[in-house]
């Protein structure tokens, strides 16, 4: 057997070649008299039989090719021609090998592009890519691809890879529209007593490694996402800017300085230590009356303050239903003591729509005001309720601050207030009673003082002229008639 070699195309005697080994596609070949050439290296090997493979090691009397042809361990091969020949259509690359690969790998060029709603391009990291589930909880994701080749007879498919598959349920939906497929992948927790975190990669079947954003990598986590809040719908009030300064809006009552609820003790009575419109500079109204058991008001921003400038609010705090930032609330939600309230609560969450919120709760007032009770849809006085279901009936007026604590199977926490002013309220009770008892007074001391500038009135007449036997009769009769009529009106 003869060799061409790469460099002169001369032929070398390599006498009989036996197969030493055979393991997968690698085949180690031997010879009988001859030595290899240290540059066969990624040449091809040809047998006078049409089998070849390309040279991994050329080493003394053995060479190691690799082939998808078959061959058999101890085979043997006659002295005949076999030859060694470099291969065009290779690369040299920084190292020098030789030109000598019969095939190369390539990436293909990018076709497709990640793009939003607005179909602009997407860049990397994606800014929402993680998403948190609640108990019982669905998320979305959604993925536009820019399909770019031209004449593209089918749409990309997407590939998905899940960390944790088995616990989570899954289902997807793909719509294709001009060039731009949509695709959006719904996923649930399988399980409600362990917190799980899976990775979900997705990628179109068609993407290069040339792209810029050839996959996009989601977490999913069982948990609560921390920008998730949950908020009260007022009626009518989709801004909330309203709250910050808004003069004049019918629907919202501007509280006064340094306010306080008041006590069911009376209104000059403060309940709790809560201020709300807060100035340090101005005087606290309902502090002169103070029963044993009232708390001092306790400023919160406004503490240690010498002005209104100097609590720092932000308009942030000043939208905020939150006790705590009670100091800096001027604006609240005005109802008429007529109506009933239905809290129609809503969780919001980012870069989402909002969503009712279909779990029970519990509800109390933050000041400990009395004067409100809550029925559930079925007239049931509760302080428990769900969604839609439950009414706030008002007996007092003024300002309630009212706490809502969801009590549902959830991860999240789920805590919101709400500020409810009542107007044009009924007398009270007390009041009434006070203002029934007043004006009975006041009318029988009218009708005493009338009864007794009359009787004055008649005994002068009397004294100065003689009264005749018929006009004394008469004056009787008058005397005895007004006499029945104050006995009647008394």
């Amino acid at each position: 057997a003869v060799v061409s070699t790469q460099s002169t195309g001369s032929h070398v005697a390599v006498g009989t070649v036996t197969v030493a080994s055979v393991t997968g596609d690698n085949v180690t070949l031997t010879w009988s008299s001859g030595n290899v050439q240290s540059d066969w290296f990624l040449d091809v090997l040809a047998l006078s039989d049409g089998r070849s493979g390309l040279v991994l090691e050329a080493s003394g009397s053995s060479v190691v090719i690799v082939s998808e042809d078959t061959f058999t361990t101890s085979e043997v091969f006659q002295p005949n021609e076999l030859s060694i020949r470099p291969l065009a259509g290779g690369y040299n690359n920084a190292t020098n090998w030789p030109q000598s690969y019969a095939w190369t790998i390539s990436e293909g060029p990018c076709e497709i592009s990640f793009v939003g709603d607005d179909l602009s391009p997407l860049n990397f990291p994606v800014m929402d890519s993680v998403r948190y589930l609640d108990l019982g909880a669905e998320t979305e994701i959604s993925l536009r691809v820019q399909d770019l080749r031209p004449h593209a007879l089918y749409p990309p498919t997407f590939r998905i890879h899940f960390g944790h598959r088995n616990k989570f349920q899954f289902y997807t939906t793909q719509h294709v529209t001009s060039h731009i497929s949509k695709l959006s992948l719904y996923m649930k927790h399988n399980q409600s007593d362990k917190r799980v975190y899976t990775p979900v990669s997705v990628r179109p079947s068609i993407a290069s490694l040339l792209c810029a954003m050839p996959s996009v990598t989601y977490s999913v986590r069982q948990a609560c996402d921390p920008q998730t809040r949950v908020f009260v719908q007022y009626p009518e009030i989709e801004d909330y800017t309203v709250f910050i300064d808004n003069d004049g809006d019918k629907r919202l009552t501007e509280l006064p300085v340094n306010y306080r609820p008041p006590s069911p003790h009376g209104k000059e009575i403060a309940i709790s230590e809560n201020v709300y419109n807060a100035d340090p500079a101005a005087a606290l109204p309902r502090s002169a009356k103070q029963l044993p058991d009232n708390p001092d008001p306790v400023f919160k921003q406004c503490r240690d303050k010498a002005s209104v400038a100097e609590c720092g609010c932000t308009n942030h705090m000043r939208m905020s239903d939150l006790e705590e930032f009670s100091d800096c609330r001027k604006f609240v939600y005005t109802a008429p003591y007529s109506n009933t309230f239905n809290p129609q609560l809503f969780i919001a969450q980012y870069d989402r729509e909002n969503i009712p919120l279909n779990k029970s709760y519990q509800i109390w007032e933050v000041n400990n005001r009395t004067g409100y009770n809550v029925y559930t849809s079925d007239g049931d006085l509760s302080p428990s309720c769900n969604h839609f279901n439950c009414t706030i009936e008002f007996q007092g007026s003024e300002l309630f601050h009212f706490r809502i604590s969801v009590v549902s199977d959830t991860i999240c926490t789920y805590d919101t207030e709400f500020l409810i002013y009542i107007v044009n309220a009924p007398l009270t009770t007390t009041h009434y009673n006070t203002i029934t008892v007043i004006v009975g007074v006041t009318q029988f001391l009218a009708i005493l003082i009338y009864y007794h500038c009359t009787r004055e009135h008649d005994e002068r007449n009397f004294s100065r002229k003689p009264p005749s036997i018929a006009k004394t009769s008469s004056e009787h009769s008058d005397v005895s008639a007004r006499s029945e009529e104050m006995a009647t009106y008394l």
